[in-house]
C-alpha cells in the first residue's frame, strides 16, 4: 500500500515517525509514502517515455508568474510595476482555482482579456513542453481516463492508495483518483485513527507573546519529563513565525545561541520556517542593491539612509559603527530627511571631527556610474554578486550558523533570476524582492526534533505525547 500526502512536510513527519518507533537502529527502510503532486509528476513522466513521447518538465513558480505578467502586459501598461505584479499574481491564482475546481464539462465564463492571457500562457507552456502544478494532474487524468476502452498501461499501478493529511480534495484531484479507481486501484480515503486524548486544560492570556512564552516553557518542562514527541500548534503560524522562533529560542536555546553553535540539532523545529525578507541581513542586502541600481547620487528618504548607515552588514561596520551612528544622529538633528548617499558620503569626509573614523571604505567605487547602468546581457546573478561584494556584504559582523545559512540560501535565490525573462537590473531587483517576500527559510531543527511547532493543518490526524494549541 502506498500512502499519499499533500506536501513534503507531511512526508517528513511520516519518515520521522518510522525513526521514532525504534531509535536503536541506525538505518531504517523508507516507508511507502509519497507527496501526491510528486507521485503524479513521476507517473506522467514514466507514461510519456514508455509511450514513446518526450517527457514534459515543470515550470518554476516565479517563472510561471512572470509568464502571466507578460501575457497580461499589453492590457496593463497603464498600471505601475507593483500593480502589474499583483495583477499577474491574482490572474495566476484565478487560473489555478479554475483548473482545480471548475467542472470539465462546464467552460468558465471569464473576462475576455483574462481569457486571451490564459490562451497565451497555455500556448507558451505547450511550446516549451512545460506543465504547471495543475497541468500535471490534468495530463494524468487525460491519460488514465478511458476513451472507448480501458487499454492496459505500460506501467504497473499500486494495488492500494491511502490518503493522509488531506482536508479537502479538489475536483481535479478527485478526477485523477476516480480514473485510478477505474483502473483497479483501491483508494482509501479514511484517516488513520488517533488514540483518545488525555487530560485537556484551557488557559487565557492577554497577548500572543505571553501565550507563546508560556507554551515554550511548557514544552521545555515536557521535554525534561522525558517526552520526545511534543507539538505546539499555532494558529496563523506563518504570519508570526519570526516571533515564535525568537520566543522559543530564548527559552530553549540560550546556551546554543551564546556559543553560536549549529542549530541543526535544536530541540524545536518551526515547520514552515520564516520569510527570508524578514531577516535583517537579507533586507539590508536588498537595500544595498537598490542604492546601487537606482544610483547613489539619487535622494532617498531618511529611513533608508538611517538603515544604511546603521546596518552591520557591509564593510567597515565593526570599526566605524560609532562614527556612522554619530553621522546618522547629525542628519536626524538637522531635519534634512532627503539626501543622497553621495551627499552623506561627502559630509562624512569633510564635516566630521578629525578624530572620527573615515567613513565607508570602498564606497567611492560605487559613487560614479549607477550600477544599474552596467551591461548584464540578461544575466543578473553575477551582476548582483559583484554589487554586494563591492559593498562588502554581509560584513565583518555577520557571524553564526543562522547568517551563514541565510547567505547561502540568498545566493541560491539569486541564481533563479537567470531563468526569468528580465530586461533590466531594476526589474531583476523587483523579482528578487518578490522571491524574498515569498520564500521561506528553516533555521531550527528538523522533523526529528522533539518539539514540533505546527499549523493546525499539519497537526491534524497525528498523535503526540502532549500538545499545546495557541492563538485560538
Amino acid at each position: 500500500m502506498l500512502t499519499l500526502v499533500p506536501n513534503s512536510l507531511r512526508l517528513e513527519m511520516h519518515v520521522a515517525d518510522v525513526f521514532r518507533q525504534d531509535v536503536s537502529r541506525g538505518v531504517v527502510v523508507a516507508p511507502p509514502v509519497a507527496v501526491f503532486s510528486q507521485w503524479v509528476e513521476d507517473l506522467v513522466v514514466r507514461l510519456s517515455l514508455l509511450d514513446g513521447q518526450s517527457a514534459p518538465g515543470s515550470i518554476d513558480t516565479t517563472a510561471l508568474q512572470h509568464l502571466w505578467a507578460e501575457a497580461l502586459g499589453a492590457g496593463m501598461s497603464f498600471l505601475a510595476q507593483g500593480e502589474r505584479t499583483l495583477a499577474a499574481r491574482q490572474a495566476r491564482a484565478a487560473q489555478r482555482l479554475i483548473a482545480s475546481w471548475w467542472p470539465v464539462d462546464a467552460p468558465p465564463r471569464v473576462e475576455r482579456h483574462f481569457w486571451n492571457a490564459r490562451k497565451t500562457v497555455s500556448a507558451c507552456l505547450a511550446a516549451r513542453q512545460l506543465l504547471s502544478p495543475e497541468g500535471w494532474l490534468q495530463a494524468l487524468a487525460h491519460r488514465l481516463e478511458p476513451n472507448n476502452s480501458l487499454e492496459p498501461l505500460p506501467v504497473e499501478l499500486p494495488e492500494k492508495l491511502r490518503l493522509d493529511g488531506f482536508f479537502e480534495l479538489t475536483l481535479l484531484e478527485q478526477r485523477v483518483l476516480a480514473a485510478l479507481e477505474q483502473r483497479g486501484v483501491s483508494v482509501d480515503y479514511s484517516s488513520a485513527k488517533v488514540p483518545t486524548a488525555g487530560g485537556i486544560g484551557v488557559c487565557s492570556f492577554r497577548a500572543l507573546e505571553e501565550e507563546l512564552a508560556a507554551a515554550a516553557n511548557w514544552a521545555k518542562s515536557q521535554l525534561q519529563d522525558g517526552h520526545k514527541n511534543i507539538a505546539v500548534v499555532v494558529n496563523a503560524l506563518e504570519e508570526n513565525a519570526h516571533l515564535v522562533r525568537a520566543i522559543f529560542e530564548n527559552v530553549l536555546c540560550t546556551n546554543q545561541r551564546i556559543a553560536l553553535a549549529d542549530m541543526g540539532s535544536s530541540d524545536f523545529h518551526l515547520a514552515h520556517g520564516e520569510l527570508m525578507a524578514a531577516h535583517p541581513v537579507i533586507s539590508d542586502a536588498l537595500l544595498l542593491l537598490e542604492l546601487s541600481i537606482v544610483g547613489l547620487a539619487r535622494e532617498h528618504v531618511f529611513p533608508s539612509l538611517s538603515r544604511w548607515l546603521l546596518s552591520p552588514y557591509w564593510r567597515g561596520a565593526d570599526s566605524e559603527r560609532v562614527a556612522r551612528a554619530r553621522l546618522e544622529l547629525r542628519l536626524r538633528k538637522e531635519g534634512r530627511y532627503w539626501r543622497s548617499p553621495a551627499e552623506v558620503f561627502r559630509l562624512s569626509r569633510n564635516a566630521l571631527e578629525a578624530d572620527q573614523l573615515a567613513m565607508m571604505p570602498g564606497c567611492e567605487v560605487l559613487l560614479g556610474q549607477p550600477a544599474g547602468d552596467a551591461s548584464t546581457n540578461g544575466i543578473f546573478a553575477p551582476h548582483f554578486y559583484a554589487i554586494l561584494d563591492a559593498w562588502g556584504w554581509p560584513g565583518p559582523m555577520a557571524r553564526g550558523a543562522d547568517l551563514a545559512s541565510l547567505v547561502i540560501q540568498f545566493g541560491k535565490l539569486l541564481e533563479r533570476l537567470d531563468g526569468l525573462s528580465l530586461d533590466s537590473p531594476k526589474a531583476a531587483l523587483g523579482a528578487v524582492r518578490e522571491l524574498c517576500a515569498t520564500s521561506r527559510v528553516k533555521l531550527r531543527g528538523g522533523p526529528l526534533s522533539p518539539i514540533q511547532i505546527l499549523t493546525p493543518e499539519d497537526a491534524a490526524g497525528r498523535h503526540f505525547d502532549a500538545a499545546w494549541v495557541a492563538n485560538i
